[in-house]
């Protein structure tokens, strides 16, 4: 059985992908193509796929090596190719019985679930098509996460577009949190977040309730341009890495080494990157097991 490890994900990521749950298209949301998001979702590749009166044929096959195997978009491109398929943004999954279709396992075919309510047994599909991720932001300045999945498909059998999944959809989210906004650059006596009072911002979107709806940019710097001390790391660094040895041989190399820090450059982005990750020890005199940090 497959355990997927534990581990934190970012909410906003740029270059987002469409994925989809149902074998009719039926649910959408956003996947971050770098992680494995989504399941197998391959089209094409033999002359009998049904449909066979058309020359496009998306309709997708799941090719998955074990149950409930997770693909990154590069993976799954790559599961694609290997099979004589081609990655795509199909009208369907399957059918899997009575037609032409394919599915490795047939537990993976029964896996195609997608719903609304139960979130947690949903199984998703990757396409090419593109995605947006949004913040819904309220009138005290918290946030929720909110997709807009490209509308380049409606529900298979249908005249209406694919449904967002109701924990990221931006009349159905109730998942607001805390952030932290750029108070510094704001005038004086004006919030520093926007709102129905100051028109959503520039660009953002008014809706009902005092809400507003602004679209999202993601910038990711480096945080150190020179060695660090090891209370630098500590204070300054927050997002977690793997432990570099994990990595292919040579994709990381050792940058310097002391007695309680340790810093790895990741091969061709230079000595001080965003990809840069330090090994360090949380508190010398309770523990001496490491945290990497980046």
């Amino acid at each position: 059985e497959y355990l997927r490890p534990e581990c934190v994900y970012f909410p906003f990521y740029q270059d987002a992908a469409k994925v989809f749950a149902g074998y009719d298209h039926s649910i959408a949301m956003c996947a971050d193509k770098r992680l494995p998001s989504a399941l197998s979702t391959c089209c094409g590749g033999y002359s009998d796929r049904h449909p066979v009166d058309r020359e496009d044929r998306e309709w997708a096959d799941v090719l998955s090596e074990y149950r409930g195997e997770l693909l990154t978009y590069n993976g799954n491109r790559e599961r694609c190719t290997s099979w004589g398929r081609s990655i795509c943004d199909p009208e369907r999954l399957g059918p899997f019985q009575g037609q032409a279709g394919h599915c490795i396992h047939h537990m993976s075919c029964a896996d195609s679930f997608g719903s609304t309510a139960f979130i947690d047994k949903t199984k998703y599909h990757w396409t090419t098509a593109g995605c947006t991720i949004k913040v819904k932001v309220d009138a005290s300045g918290m946030i929720a996460v909110v997709h807009s999945p490209d509308r380049t498909r409606v529900v298979n059998g249908a005249d209406f577009y694919p449904t967002v999944q109701s924990h990221v959809h931006h009349e159905k989210t109730v998942s607001f949190f805390f952030v932290h906004w750029d108070e510094d650059n704001t005038p004086l006596g004006q919030k520093s977040y926007p709102t129905s009072d100051n028109g959503c911002g520039s660009s953002g979107e008014q809706l009902e309730g005092g809400f507003c709806l602004c679209d999202t940019t993601v910038v990711e710097t480096a945080v150190f341009e020179s060695e660090p001390s090891r209370s630098q790391v500590l204070e300054q660094l927050h997002i977690g890495a793997f432990d570099p040895i994990t990595f292919d041989q040579g994709e990381y190399e050792v940058l310097f080494e002391s007695s309680n820090l340790m810093a790895y450059a990741k091969s061709g982005e230079g000595a001080y990157s965003k990809h840069t990750i330090f090994r360090v020890v949380p508190d010398e005199f309770i523990s001496s097991e490491y945290i990497f940090l980046r």
